[in-house]
């Protein structure tokens, strides 16, 4: 694919972005963001940072050791995000926390990611 890279790169700085500001789950009257989760959760979204940051720089050098790490690093993050939704989604609370679109937004990014990693380009040398 053409623009797998590109479209790579943004996908990892909307996670970056998801996990900072967009709100992830609601209990109560309380809403959390991937950073400041509170003692519930903790912070799950330093994780998603660190990836993501390596994602990016994988997606950015042409060769074939950083694009082989690449898809550890993204299939890592995507792990982790199921592990963040299907952690934040239930709770022994007996209201049940309310899942807001941050927490979407980490699993389609990482989805993302992950299709173009795995859509990469890489010319190879003929010998």
């Amino acid at each position: 694919m053409r623009y797998s890279q590109l479209i790579g790169v943004l996908a990892a700085i909307i996670c970056i972005i998801a996990s900072f500001w967009l709100p992830w789950v609601t209990l109560g009257n309380i809403t959390w963001t991937g950073h400041s989760a509170g003692t519930v959760f903790r912070a799950p979204g330093k994780m998603h940072v660190f990836l993501s940051a390596l994602a990016i720089i994988c997606f950015l050098i042409p060769k074939m050791i950083f694009k082989q790490a690449n898809l550890v690093f993204v299939t890592l993050n995507m792990a982790w995000a199921i592990r963040n939704f299907l952690g934040m989604w239930r709770s022994n609370d007996s209201p049940p926390p309310t899942l807001n679109y941050g927490i979407y937004v980490i699993v389609l990014s990482g989805a993302v990611m992950l299709i173009m990693c795995l859509l990469a380009k890489l010319k190879l040398k003929d010998d």
